[in-house]
């Protein structure tokens, strides 16, 4: 349900994620929203898993702030975005995350090029105490690349966002109205030391960890539309393994790691 009232929007939701692997979650909440004309947007957020197979999830609230912005009227190729994101589940859990990203069009210039670098933290477990306060990214959707999956190996394949400190540095250019093309930067390291990761299939991994150096990486990644019905998305990935990644693989070599992804997309 969705009420809108000049710049301010107030939406009530009901989820019933269909999620792998399948743990019968239901999510209620309620999303509020504030447009400052050219400005931007505001917006915070809430939900609570009222119900679920997971007794993590189970009676978890989840709060969120954030921040969309051009805040400088002098400059409205500057942008600034961010969020501060909080989960408490009784008093045994109490885990956060958020993200800052500042960047900046280059409007006289070919291309149009946009670059930003964005600062992501996703919550650890402390092993010294008795909470749990490791993040838990519940279900992800897609808003540009490396940003809810960030990085394609190590966001795609390799584990969840948690745990984890990453810096990005993107490059975004337009060569033409229907092509766009981006490469990607993305450092990673661990916030505290673990003995397991939980892989994308959401099985715990046991990997004698010591290492905080996860690694680097590089998308160069092209998306064209071809027309209003179909378009295409090419990604080139290359991680280089930091130490953490040689002993979660237990591989000694320092060897790179490469993706290639072909992607089709049909609507109607």
């Amino acid at each position: 349900k969705r009420l809108r009232s000049g710049p301010y929007q107030l939406e009530g939701f009901y989820l019933k994620p269909n999620d792998e692997a399948y743990t019968s979650t239901d999510v209620a909440g309620a999303n509020f929203e504030y447009t400052m004309r050219d400005t931007g947007v505001v917006g915070m957020s809430y939900l609570n898993v009222f119900d679920s197979q997971s007794e993590l999830r189970d009676g978890m609230s989840h709060l969120g702030w954030r921040v969309d912005l051009t805040p400088l009227p002098c400059d409205r190729a500057f942008h600034f975005s961010g969020e501060y994101a909080l989960e408490v589940n009784g008093s045994s859990q109490s885990s956060s995350a958020w993200y800052a990203e500042a960047g900046h069009a280059f409007d006289g210039l070919i291309w149009t090029p946009y670059l930003s670098y964005r600062y992501a933290w996703f919550g650890g477990d402390d092993e010294g105490s008795a909470d749990l306060e490791v993040w838990d990214p519940l279900w992800y959707g897609f808003d540009d690349w490396s940003t809810w999956y960030v990085g394609e190996i190590i966001g795609g394949f390799v584990a969840l966002n948690r745990d984890l400190a990453m810096h990005t540095l993107r490059l975004r250019g337009e060569p033409g109205e229907s092509l766009t093309l981006q490469l990607v930067y993305n450092y990673y390291r661990l916030i505290d030391p673990v003995d397991e990761i939980v892989a994308r299939d959401l099985n715990p991994r046991a990997a004698l960890i010591h290492s905080k150096y996860v690694g680097q990486g590089f998308d160069l990644i092209a998306d064209w539309t071809a027309n209003d019905h179909l378009s295409f998305s090419g990604v080139a990935s290359a991680l280089d393994p930091g130490a953490a990644m040689k002993q979660y693989a237990e591989a000694e070599g320092g060897s790179w790691w490469l993706h290639f992804m072909l992607y089709a997309k049909l609507s109607f």
